[in-house]
């Protein structure tokens, strides 16, 4: 779920996958997630995604993880979300993206979003 929002968010650039292979054996291994940049026609570590593109991946994640959680919750809605940082790293199409792929994701539920730094402020209904 968190790939399809990421491609979805990313204009159809990105997707996430796991790694089938750890780089580093002595080391215990999280996620281990990669993105395939249709730009380039290539996968890479997550960890070469520009500021805004990684804030893209990590509200994708964060999106896809309340999805899941709403369906091994017998029906339960999440309907609140707090992100705390990352919007002072996007450009303004940056966030535009973020703010389209939020509002797709709400569909015909009502949301709320705002956010505040510490150049700028900006809050949508």
């Amino acid at each position: 779920r968190a790939s399809t929002r990421l491609n979805r968010m990313s204009r159809g650039r990105f997707t996430l996958s796991r790694k089938l292979e750890r780089d580093d054996l002595r080391r215990a291994a999280g996620l281990d997630l990669e993105v395939f940049d249709s730009y380039t026609g290539a996968a890479r570590d997550v960890g070469t995604l520009s500021g805004g593109e990684g804030f893209l991946a990590s509200l994708s994640l964060a999106l896809g993880l309340a999805d899941v959680v709403q369906a091994y919750a017998g029906g339960m809605r999440l309907e609140t979300l707090f992100v705390d940082e990352g919007f002072g790293s996007l450009d303004p199409e940056a966030l535009d993206q973020a703010f389209a792929g939020v509002a797709r994701s709400a569909g015909r539920r009502p949301f709320g979003w705002h956010y505040f730094t510490c150049s700028r402020a900006k809050g949508t209904n």
